[in-house]
């Protein structure tokens, strides 16, 4: 007994997964998932006066990867990870908290808000692997801070 929709919905679910994937050698990833660079790249080079924001989205990621009751990164002596707890509000929630004027942010790659952190300082993209960009965000504190 075959099924006639079978088919067309088979080639349609291989066409829309065609750009999800990534090969890297024996490697596969999922296009604006994979947060390993980013990480290593923020374990070498946070300062001790810079926090490493983490969004909501990315927190189960970030913790399976650093450890999971693990509350700072890189080679420093206090904490600097800030957790979110909104998935929607995450840039008025890292403003609100912000005490540090330097900050990076593992965030997913669907956020469009990003532009609303550029009226309270400078955002920069600092890596980009596997469509999962890893972003600075430098607070001007000459700007108002009224979200």
């Amino acid at each position: 007994m075959s099924r006639p929709g079978i088919i067309p919905l088979l080639m349609l679910i291989i066409y829309l997964s065609i750009n999800c994937l990534t090969y890297i050698g024996d490697k596969t990833y999922v296009s604006g998932e994979d947060i390993n660079p980013s990480v290593s790249y923020i374990q070498k080079n946070i300062q001790e006066y810079e926090k490493l924001y983490v969004h909501l989205d990315r927190k189960v990621q970030v913790q399976f990867k650093i450890g999971y009751s693990t509350t700072k990164i890189g080679n420093v002596e206090t904490d600097n990870i800030i957790f979110g707890e909104k998935e929607y509000e995450w840039n008025i929630e890292l403003l609100s908290n912000i005490e540090n004027k330097k900050v990076y942010l593992i965030i997913p790659n669907w956020i469009s808000s990003l532009e609303d952190l550029r009226t309270y300082g400078t955002l920069t993209e600092v890596i980009n692997v596997h469509n999962t960009p890893l972003y600075y965000f430098e607070l001007d504190e000459s700007k108002d801070r009224e979200y």
